[in-house]
């Protein structure tokens, strides 16, 4: 059998792209790279297409959604947010045998979930560095492509939650330029009685 293609996502760029379009990508290259997906005819990052028979055995990788929470304070220094990014996984195969079926099903997953948790590169990307995985979510759907079950497919989605945080460096617009500086000695309380000490600095921008 023919070696699948290898397709490789286009480049994304830190300053444009988010950190979970970059991670999407990392899993999506390791995927490819699995050696159960080796005879595998096609993969994707996008469902934007239907998936064809002929396209099958298929493998596809996306970017399902991602949400972020404050990481620390969130009115001290720039914004920084803890991400959860959602990425999904569906594998399509066709097979007349059920249990061969499941057990390809079932396969497929264990070879992403290990292939990617036991995977340095995932934790050691310079740019978007994955810090832990918090869940996933795994289901089997079953079916045909035409109404007399003479090609019958069955399909694998999971979802893998990966964690990472980021910052916005931003620039701030209420700019330091002067400090005042005055006494209260030798108590607030007392402060009137006492001839006290006022100073002022212009910092130098």
């Amino acid at each position: 059998m023919n070696e699948a293609p290898r397709i490789v996502p286009k480049s994304v760029d830190p300053t444009n792209n988010t950190y979970s379009l970059i991670i999407r990508n990392n899993i999506y290259t390791l995927v490819q790279a699995m050696p159960y997906f080796a005879n595998f005819k096609r993969f994707g990052t996008s469902r934007q297409f239907p998936i064809k028979l002929e396209n099958i055995p298929y493998c596809g990788v996306y970017l399902v959604n991602d949400a972020g929470g404050p990481d620390g304070n969130i009115n001290h220094g720039m914004p920084r947010f803890s991400v959860s990014a959602r990425i999904g996984f569906s594998v399509w195969i066709a097979n007349n045998d059920p249990i061969a079926t499941e057990n390809q099903l079932d396969g497929a997953f264990r070879a992403i979930m290990r292939g990617i948790l036991e995977n340095k590169t995932i934790y050691g990307d310079p740019v978007a560095q994955v810090e832990g995985f918090s869940g996933f979510t795994r289901a089997h759907y079953y079916g045909n492509t035409t109404l007399d079950n003479e090609s019958p497919i069955a399909e694998m989605r999971a979802e893998l939650v990966c964690f990472y945080r980021e910052d916005y460096r931003y620039v701030a617009t209420d700019d330091f330029k002067s400090m005042k500086f005055t006494t209260a000695w030798p108590s607030p309380d007392e402060a009137s009685n006492v001839q006290q000490i006022e100073a002022i600095w212009d910092l130098p921008q």
